[in-house]
């Protein structure tokens, strides 16, 4: 059979083979010589990844970062191959250890974009490095202007074939610093270019430029950055004479020119806010994820990018539907601990939301040691991976990853 297939025309193989989940080309190039070098053609990177752009079907694939005490480890997870627990096939078999660089034991995922990581080695100040994870290929690129930033982010430009990394670090007030509280007026931006070799500009050289300062100070250790229509994203506050001011703050990839997105109407808060926003993509779109103080968790999606008056509360996860004594619809192993806790929900910073799946479930992370499902039409829980499978001792941070067999060419 295999044979057969690898006697059409390699067009025609490479076009079938594009449309399989990156979990079936893991397997495939295990499988012999041929079908090996078959993923190693120069196309099939980008039809792959073009396909999953332009249907969105898939469900996604995950990174999930493991830092234990001696070393950082990295696992991958195809939610295309997952089954539910009760088929009785163990959901933890279907991780895949990755390859870390022995020479980088400990460090922080700072964004991924097309199948390639971005991270900051912990060892070696201002050190950071691209990386894919399938291909075991790495490399580091220049230090930054001002140091490392807990604040980043990576993206690329379709148009320009360019990939960008912005670095984002707060200014203090000298002002305040005369009264003893150190109080941001600011943030400084630096973006370096890195431009693949087919881009429409080869020959630019790679430093980084600095922006200027913005008068937003952005959320700390923010989970991750959203690439949506040519443009990351990040949660900030605006500084007013009043009360900090959430806002969503946008950096185009093409013109380098910040700008605020148009808020849902969210976070009624009038001061001492303390409700969390974070951003995710829900489809190809912009999402917002309100996790509110009350225990209640909103998805809101901007359907036409740009458009105020386009946000939609997709999704509630109300706080009834955990805070239930004995419900048996919570997933025992994970979750199930805590049905006897009536304060259970209200601790939303125990949750995450990473996705909307294809079946319209919810996909969280739980405590940093579970994967978890909410399906909002039966309001019903199921578990996905319960407790992380007992592999990650100190927990662990997920991150959504297009999984891809593109080498690093810029």
């Amino acid at each position: 059979m295999m044979s057969k297939i690898l006697s059409l025309p390699r067009e025609i193989v490479v076009d079938i083979v594009s449309r399989l989940p990156i979990s079936s080309l893991l397997q495939i190039k295990l499988v012999c010589k041929s079908w090996r070098q078959l993923l190693q053609d120069p196309h099939l990177p980008s039809l792959h990844f073009s396909r999953l752009k332009t249907t969105m079907s898939s469900d996604p694939c995950l990174i999930l970062h493991s830092r234990n005490c001696a070393h950082n480890e990295l696992y991958f997870l195809d939610m295309c191959s997952l089954v539910k627990e009760d088929d009785g096939h163990p959901n933890e078999n279907k991780l895949k250890k990755l390859v870390v660089p022995p020479t980088i034991l400990k460090f922080v995922v700072l964004g991924s974009c097309r199948g390639i990581l971005c991270f900051a080695n912990l060892s070696q100040r201002a050190a950071i490095y691209l990386y894919n994870p399938l291909l075991a290929e790495l490399k580091e690129i220049p230090k930054t202007i001002c140091g490392p930033s807990y604040n980043m982010g990576f993206g690329f430009h379709q148009e320009t074939k360019e990939y960008k990394l912005v670095t984002i670090v707060a200014v203090v007030d000298r002002d305040s610093l005369r009264f003893r509280t150190a109080r941001s007026s600011g943030s400084a931006l630096s973006v370096i270019t890195l431009t693949a070799q087919n881009g429409t500009r080869p020959n630019e050289p790679t430093s980084w430029r600095r922006l200027g300062l913005v008068p937003y100070h952005f959320v700390v250790h923010q989970a991750h950055q959203v690439l949506v229509s040519g443009r990351l994203h990040w949660t900030a506050f605006r500084r007013t004479r009043g009360p900090n001011k959430h806002v969503v703050v946008s950096f185009d990839l093409s013109d380098e020119v910040v700008r605020e997105v148009p808020m849902p109407p969210i976070c009624s808060c009038e001061r001492n806010c303390r409700c969390k926003l974070e951003l995710m993509v829900a489809g190809a779109r912009l999402g917002i994820v309100e996790y509110d103080v009350g225990g209640e968790i909103k998805i809101w999606v901007m359907m036409d990018y740009g458009a105020e008056e386009s946000w939609a509360n997709e999704i509630n996860i109300d706080g009834v539907d955990i805070n239930r004594d004995g419900d048996e619809t919570i997933p025992s192993d994970t979750i199930g601990s805590a049905r006897r806790s009536r304060t259970y929900f209200h601790e939303t910073s125990d949750f995450r939301v990473l996705w909307v799946m294809r079946n319209g479930e919810v996909l969280l992370e739980y405590k940093r040691r579970g994967l978890i499902c909410y399906d909002p039409r039966n309001r019903t829980w199921r578990d996905v991976l319960p407790q992380g499978g007992g592999l990650f001792v100190n927990g662990f941070n997920a991150f959504v990853h297009d999984g891809s067999f593109s080498e690093i060419d810029c």
